[in-house]
């Protein structure tokens, strides 16, 4: 999944080792420290601080995705669409 990302991010070669150490050790801390911390909470106060601890990372998500998310989509009209699928044999 990493390399997907690094890929569809167009790291670059020589900062991709750089960047594949960092997300693999926010994988590994949070492999370690979600279960711990959800059995703390599961234990200790009820399972619906699981899901309130989530909210505000979400609402962050919420409005942080679609400022910095950047999709260059080009509409197409579906007559564009035929003639290229025609010439080209390209269907997407």
């Amino acid at each position: 999944m990493t390399t997907l990302f690094a890929n569809f991010l167009q790291v670059p070669l020589r900062l991709r080792g750089q960047y594949f150490g960092f997300l693999s050790s926010m994988w590994a801390l949070g492999s370690v420290v979600g279960p711990i911390l959800g059995g703390g909470f599961a234990q200790n106060v009820t399972w619906r601080w699981i899901f309130y601890i989530n909210l505000p990372f979400c609402a962050i998500a919420f409005v942080l995705v679609p400022i910095y998310l950047n999709l260059n989509q080009k509409i197409e009209s579906v007559n564009e669409v035929r003639i290229r699928s025609t010439i080209t044999g390209d269907e997407s």
